[in-house]
């Protein structure tokens, strides 16, 4: 079973208040940057440069933690409602790799801007920026299948202002098409989960992975789960948004879009999968077959949006 690599095993040990003052950071700090960016916009890199490397060095220190335990676990109990997180070495690799790529994208920023010019929306670049890195930190730490679709739909709402924020017509064009599509993809990602939660009654991945058993039901959820994240991660041949989005979309924008959002669609599909067809040994290559023909960029086709000449 590849369930382990991702973590879904009982933990050995509890994290230490380091750890626990590294997460909050790792979560937080991207919100309140990118907040006080939309109230004073950074003209210079180094302002965004400070905080990038406060945030990675937070991510580099759960990598450590999770390296030496080999599993961390956090859960709090909120107005009746448990929240669980829990970091591996994959999800801490994918964590630091989210941070150092959002951070060459922002500190790409401030040039970018002052080249091109914008108008007032600009500033909303920020904000945007720091939801797109919380909600990735939340999918490639989500333990439960609730913080796994607050986290997608974040991404994906955050995903879809950026794109709209040039203010090109093509730009809105491409972002409501993104945005229905996306709607279409998350409500096929929640009947999947009602199904799941109606046959087996679990939302924790670990339970999940000790009671779902082969059948009917597992495959029925898992071509409901697939089919919504394939749209969202422009999977063939769900895949004709994707050029449009790219082409009207801002280098920093493209860069995060193409690098980041729509690959965590694809890790919550192999996530998914490996659960429930845990037994299958084809679903993977699936994905990965469904993914060579999307990934092949058409003649003419600029790599990562209108910034680059």
């Amino acid at each position: 079973m590849m369930t382990w690599r991702f973590g879904l095993l009982e933990s050995v040990f509890a994290p230490l208040a380091p750890s626990h003052w590294a997460l909050a950071f790792a979560l937080v700090l991207p919100l309140l940057a990118g907040a006080g960016a939309a109230l004073a916009p950074p003209r210079r890199t180094w302002p965004v440069l400070v905080v990038c490397l406060l945030i990675v060095a937070c991510g580099a220190w759960l990598m450590r933690d999770a390296a030496q335990a080999g599993l961390l676990r956090w859960q709090w109990s909120v107005a009746g409602v448990t929240i669980a997180l829990r970091l591996n070495g994959l999800g801490a690799l994918l964590l630091v790799v989210s941070q150092c790529v959002t951070a060459a994208a922002a500190l790409y920023a401030p040039g970018f801007l002052r080249l091109e010019s914008p108008g007032p929306q600009a500033r909303w670049l920020w904000p945007l920026m720091g939801v797109t890195l919380f909600a990735l930190s939340l999918v490639w730490l989500a333990a439960d299948l609730l913080t796994l679709y607050v986290g997608l739909e974040l991404l994906s709402l955050a995903a879809v202002g950026m794109l709209v924020l040039s203010g090109k017509p093509e730009a809105l064009e491409a972002g409501m098409r993104y945005l229905l599509l996306t709607l279409v993809g998350s409500l096929t990602y929640l009947m999947g989960v009602a199904l799941i939660i109606g046959h087996w009654g679990e939302l924790e991945l670990a339970r999940l992975a000790e009671v779902v058993e082969p059948g009917a039901v597992a495959w029925i959820a898992a071509s409901l789960l697939g089919a919504g994240l394939a749209l969202k991660a422009a999977l063939f041949p769900l895949h004709g948004w994707l050029t449009p989005v790219h082409q009207s979309a801002w280098t920093p924008v493209s860069a995060l879009h193409a690098g980041l959002v729509i690959k965590a669609s694809l890790y919550i599909l192999i996530l998914l999968w490996s659960i429930l067809l845990a037994e299958t040994h084809w679903a993977p290559r699936f994905v990965a077959w469904l993914g060579a023909p999307s990934g092949s960029r058409p003649a003419g086709c600029s790599t990562a949006g209108s910034g680059y000449r």
